[in-house]
């Protein structure tokens, strides 16, 4: 009798092990996937309902079980995951486990303001915009990144970023005037040898890109910038009126240039306040590297995307008027 009653206990114990071991290995489901965002602090408990909630699984208790029983029960990762009903607990609880959560990617185009990329960010991740721009004009959060200025203007390098789908406004902020420290720090820029502080060189770098469409341009560009710092002459830059006044306009007039602001650099000289963008690689690049023989101080568009460059204001002025009167026949042509 005893022996009969030890043999059903352990028929009983490997009915049970089987049938745990065959609801691991069960799906909930045969297709689609599911989104699903784990809070911070959850429970093992309320995760496993959560799951279930989402058609994830048919025997929360099971999975709750065998999370203890492997010692993951404190050890689920909070944030969002894409899974599927065709997945078995075992590989839910795995992913959960080791936090492989739902990534999201953003591109920032070269050239793009701080507001910009508020949009961009909020567009492709849904990160709020407001409240990235908050940390970007927050002087103590500015001066825990070690930037040396009022807001993040142009120290919010252009690139494309990966970050999880938990990612908060301030840690997207960081990572990105990091990137560009780290890309600094690969061109060995020493402000000694140059003679240009960091925020010098973004400002002028931003104009640059403002400026110039092709690359093979802008050490020239930088040039004429540089030659014009360096005899006291106004930057007379175009951008730099356009971000003073919004960025709307397409094309300025003779009024438009009389606008007051600081950083209007037909009316003062040196450099405005601060970058009017985000410069990218290539414009920081020219700034530390201008063309050695460029001795000009003017250019005009061509409206091919290229310039002529003078060293005379009076060549300068035929330039004008020669890519003026082009520009005017091929519309006619047109």
């Amino acid at each position: 009798m005893k022996w009969l009653i030890v043999f059903l206990l352990l028929g009983l114990v490997l009915f049970g092990i089987t049938m745990l071991w065959k609801e691991l290995h069960t799906p909930a489901g045969s297709e689609g996937w599911v989104r699903v965002e784990l809070p911070r602090g959850a429970s093992l408990q309320r995760a496993a309902v959560l799951l279930a909630d989402r058609g994830l699984l048919v025997h929360p208790r099971v999975f709750v079980l065998w999370a203890r029983v492997t010692g993951n029960a404190k050890r689920l990762q909070a944030g969002a995951y894409l899974l599927s009903p065709t997945m078995t607990p075992l590989e839910i609880l795995e992913r959960i486990v080791s936090g492989q959560i739902i990534t999201l990617s953003f591109t920032i185009p070269e050239g793009s303001t701080m507001r910009e990329i508020a949009s961009t960010i909020l567009r492709e991740t849904g990160i709020d915009s407001a409240g990235f721009l908050s940390h970007c004009e927050n002087d103590s959060f500015i001066r825990s990144l070690g930037v040396h200025a009022s807001t993040l203007e142009g120290y919010l390098f252009p690139d494309t970023y990966t970050i999880s789908s938990r990612a908060q406004p301030d840690r997207v902020a960081a990572m990105m005037v990091a990137r560009l420290r780290g890309l600094l720090e690969q061109l060995e820029w020493d402000e000694e040898l140059t003679g240009m502080t960091l925020h010098q060189i973004l400002t002028l770098a931003a104009i640059v890109e403002k400026e110039t469409r092709l690359p093979e341009e802008r050490p020239q560009v930088a040039a004429v910038y540089l030659n014009r710092l360096r005899i006291g002459m106004k930057l007379d830059a175009d951008p730099t009126v356009l971000y003073a006044m919004g960025g709307d306009q397409k094309r300025l007039t003779y009024e438009d240039l009389r606008f007051p602001s600081p950083y209007n650099t037909y009316l003062h000289a040196g450099l405005p306040p601060g970058p009017i963008c985000s410069p990218g690689l290539g414009c920081i690049r020219a700034v530390l590297h201008p063309a050695r023989d460029c001795d000009a101080l003017f250019f005009v568009a061509k409206g091919d995307g290229s310039h002529v460059f003078s060293r005379t204001f009076s060549a300068h002025n035929r330039a004008v008027r020669r890519y003026r009167n082009s520009r005017r026949a091929g519309r006619k042509g047109g």
